[in-house]
């Protein structure tokens, strides 16, 4: 009586009590959040905005807290319903979408993929010659007068039939490629029906990690060995002595920031 009679109000009251412990929950979510940020050397800017984040979850969830509590129910029943609120959202949607979207957008395995480079690679040593070098040839134009293979090993052989390999596999990469982003754009929509998705989604986009920016570095590392062929398929296919100075110039890989 004596709170009451203080509050003014008895909604004042509890509004207030459910904003204290809103705050204090943020306040120990953020608190590693901010730990782990400072000690990793994030930049400020970068964990400001995930502590925004955090606040809007945070804020979300308060919020569906407040509505229920409002609602002229026992307690039991508000929480339960709070318990099924939440595995609804945080469990059966985001299991269910993740299963929706796996049918809706089948995509080559990793191993797949591997296995069908590494069968192509190891069926090239039983293969004549000729044949991996026209393979080779009809991608790469320019070393077709440098070709022809006339010793039982050669180098140029070896890493001809490695890039064969990698282009037999090239179909089954690009589908990979091209599924997981189809799979991520509607996991994104789907997103909007599951807070806890898309808050996870907006924390792997702010540390990089998410499906843009993995597709980003590996072609990145694409090009980084596209440019090692540039470098060494001269020496190889021509003969050229490795000359110590010429590895000045050797591509180096730099990630993008």
């Amino acid at each position: 009586d004596l709170l009451l009679a203080t509050a003014g109000r008895a909604a004042s009251l509890w509004h207030l009590r459910a904003a204290l412990r809103s705050a204090w929950a943020y306040a120990w979510a953020a608190l590693p959040l901010v730990a782990g940020a400072v000690i990793s050397g994030t930049a400020v800017g970068t964990w400001l905005a995930a502590c925004g984040l955090l606040l809007l979850y945070t804020a979300f969830w308060a919020v569906l807290c407040a509505v229920l509590a409002a609602w002229q129910r026992p307690g039991e029943v508000i929480l339960a319903s709070l318990l099924g609120l939440w595995a609804l959202l945080a469990v059966v949607l985001p299991a269910l979408g993740r299963q929706a979207i796996d049918r809706a957008v089948p995509l080559p395995s990793g191993g797949q993929i591997v296995l069908t480079q590494r069968e192509a690679v190891n069926a090239a040593w039983d293969l004549p010659k000729a044949s991996t070098m026209t393979a080779f040839t009809e991608r790469h134009p320019e070393w077709a007068a440098y070709a022809a293979v006339e010793r039982p090993f050669e180098w140029k052989w070896y890493y001809a039939f490695q890039q064969v390999g990698d282009q037999r596999a090239e179909a089954l990469s690009a589908a990979h490629t091209q599924g997981r982003l189809a799979r991520d754009q509607l996991a994104a929509r789907w997103a909007v029906l599951a807070p806890p998705v898309w808050f996870e989604r907006s924390l792997q986009s702010l540390a990089g990690t998410d499906v843009d920016a993995t597709l980003a570095y590996e072609a990145q590392v694409r090009a980084f060995h596209a440019a090692l062929r540039k470098f060494y398929y001269p020496k190889l296919f021509r003969n050229e002595a490795f000359d110590p100075k010429a590895f000045s110039e050797l591509p180096q890989y730099k990630p993008a920031r």
